[in-house]
């Protein structure tokens, strides 16, 4: 008989996390899926558009993480390439996805998910009515 052991949801969702911490692997998602970033060499994407802003392995999440009890997988800043501020920055959602579901369920999640992460900047990012204060919002999903 077989040992083998069945991974639960939480294990591969950690195991993802766990990746998608490390720098090389964002600089290279935000390189190929998001034409800001795709002029950018990777590793300038890794040294200078992740926070912190320096050689470390790891990136920092961003505190917009968890908005009205929506969870969210993964939200970082992502500073542009070339900005010398912090407040010249995207959002960049990433959920990753276990179970194989119709296209219009990731469409619709998808759309509830960016427009939580855009409302959420209001009194965060920018005040009142000073939209120009908005950030520009990415959701990446990676799916069976």
């Amino acid at each position: 008989m077989e040992n083998r052991r069945r991974i639960t949801y939480r294990q591969t969702d950690g195991f993802m996390k766990g990746i998608f911490r490390m720098r090389d692997v964002i600089a290279l998602l935000l390189n190929g899926m998001i034409p800001e970033f795709g002029d950018a060499p990777i590793k300038q994407i890794a040294r200078d558009c992740l926070y912190p802003h320096d050689d470390s392995r790891y990136i920092q999440f961003s505190n917009l993480d968890a908005v009205n009890d929506s969870m969210f997988d993964i939200v970082l800043n992502a500073r542009l390439p070339g900005a010398v501020s912090d407040n010249e920055c995207h959002i960049v959602n990433i959920e990753f996805q276990n179970r194989i579901y119709p296209l219009l369920y990731y469409i619709k999640r998808g759309i509830y998910y960016l427009a939580r992460l855009i409302v959420s900047q209001k009194g965060v990012l920018f005040d009142n009515d000073d939209y120009a204060g908005l950030r520009k919002v990415h959701s990446i999903w990676i799916c069976p």
